[in-house]
């Protein structure tokens, strides 16, 4: 090829397009903190004690008006920072059971009617022209009468005041609570509510699960069947891609998990995530309380938390029964859903997978219902058409379904189940139902003292070594 003043001429252009991009990408990249500040700064907003009006939110309104806690740290504490939450940080879900009077529901008007009387009642369950079934019933808020408010729900009336209040509440609360864990709650102008509850996972090794991809966990739910029969675990998604966190499976990614955390339980409005309705001033304030880079920021230290360990037992005689421990917790099929690896990730111990726990574990608030891929058509003319896909719903039973918790770190992370019912370990494996029950009744019909090795093998699990001073 004979080289010409052209070819010159385009091989000047053409680098010094490579150098003007390459200026632009230092200057870009001076401008975006380094991973380490970047870490920094989202383990002080992860640990900040929020406040109204807080000065780290410019455009909004800080710190609730609704809230569960002042900080991310609240919540995750138990193991250090990152770790899982007691019962008294869980979070509280209010669900809408709506009258069973199939006379009423044909009348004209009915519709618009009880969604009137829901919304009065509280407008977080408004979803424009429907109503939304389940609801944040939070602890906290800016309203110094937002415990009275909420009191109504368990039958106390609003006009009691002092000591009559306090044992009309204490009362109630002990009504319900002997029902156990999800209650039926007397609730508003003829509405009843069941009340469920949300206990706070531990965060460490977040960013490994993050990592793991679609096909891995789909070549889990593939093979599981036919490797564990009467198991059949089901790949939690939203919007058809893989939910990789939450008790249900219901956050795509750590990044959506975290604004939406923020979001509902700080009250910090994030992006893509609204702060929760005040129901006694349903105005939302205007403005945005975190932006995108201090999300991104909280996102980054989360996913940086170290993965738990497996303590390695250094005096023979005790490793040899930590051993044993591990061997009977194979043998009696725990692994069919806590498989000690997934994909890359080493020491896991879940399997990402949702399954049916059985009736004991039912909750008002169900999992996303599966798809299933049906086929795809062609519509249109003789001229055009628009190809689209099928989806049909998998039947399976929402509301007995969870994600299989992962369990290295499970030592430090009690109380145990999606609500912390189970104060020990040892309870929440006889809780177990449903997909579980060969499992929990194997286990049941053990020795006194194999079931405490196959514990002593669980109790090597623990949360990752504390951070020294200074990081």
């Amino acid at each position: 090829m004979r080289w010409s003043k052209r070819n010159t001429l385009n091989w000047l252009i053409g680098a010094l397009a490579v150098l003007v991009a390459m200026v632009e990408a230092r200057e870009s990249q001076a401008q975006i903190p380094g991973k380490a500040e970047q870490i920094k700064l989202g383990r002080e907003l992860f640990t900040r004690n929020w406040q109204v009006n807080d000065p780290h939110c410019p455009d909004g309104d800080g710190l609730g008006p609704m809230r569960n806690a002042s900080s991310c740290a609240a919540c995750h504490r138990e193991g250090g920072v990152g770790g899982s939450g007691k019962e008294e940080n869980n979070v509280r879900l209010l669900t809408v059971v709506r009258p069973p009077d199939p006379t009423r529901e044909k009348r004209s008007g009915y519709q618009d009617a009880f969604r009137d009387r829901i919304d009065a009642i509280h407008p977080g369950f408004r979803r424009d022209l429907a109503v939304r079934a389940t609801i944040v019933f939070h602890r906290q808020s800016v309203n110094d009468d937002y415990e009275a408010w909420c009191d109504q729900f368990w039958g106390v009336p609003i006009n009691l005041t002092g000591a009559s209040r306090i044992v009309a509440r204490r009362a109630a609360h002990d009504r319900e609570g002997r029902r156990g864990p999800v209650k039926n709650l007397p609730g508003r102008d003829g509405i009843a509510f069941r009340l469920s509850e949300r206990n706070p996972p531990a965060l460490f090794g977040a960013g490994l699960i993050d990592s793991i991809s679609t096909d891995t966990v789909e070549a889990i739910a593939r093979a599981q069947p036919r490797q564990y029969p009467g198991v059949a675990g089901r790949v939690p998604r939203i919007k058809m891609q893989l939910a990789k966190f939450g008790w249900r499976g219901q956050s795509l990614s750590l990044s959506d998990m975290v604004r939406a955390s923020c979001a509902a339980d700080l009250g910090l409005d994030a992006p893509g995530h609204h702060q929760a309705v005040n129901p006694q001033q349903p105005e939302l304030p205007p403005g945005r309380d975190l932006t995108a880079a201090q999300c991104d920021a909280i996102t980054a230290l989360v996913a940086s938390l170290p993965r738990p360990r497996e303590v390695q037992v250094t005096d023979p005689q005790m490793n040899v029964l930590v051993n044993n421990g591990k061997a009977l917790f194979q043998t009696i099929g725990c692994v069919a859903c806590h498989q000690e690896n997934v994909g890359n990730v080493k020491g896991l111990y879940s399997d990402l997978l949702l399954h049916d726990m059985g009736p004991g574990l039912a909750d008002p608030v169900p999992a996303t219902p599966g798809k299933a891929f049906v086929g795809s058509f062609v519509d249109g003319g003789p001229y055009d058409g628009t190809s689209y896909d099928v989806f049909a719903d998998v039947a399976t039973n929402t509301y007995q379904e969870w994600r299989t918790p992962p369990l290295w770190g499970v030592a430090d992370s009690g109380p145990y189940l999606h609500d912390g019912r189970a104060d020990t370990i040892d309870e929440a494996i006889e809780l177990h139902g449903g997909e579980a029950h060969n499992s929990a009744a194997r286990y049941q019909s053990m020795t006194s003292l194999e079931r405490e090795r196959i514990l002593l093998f669980l109790s090597t699990l623990r949360a990752p070594l504390p951070e020294s001073p200074g990081q």
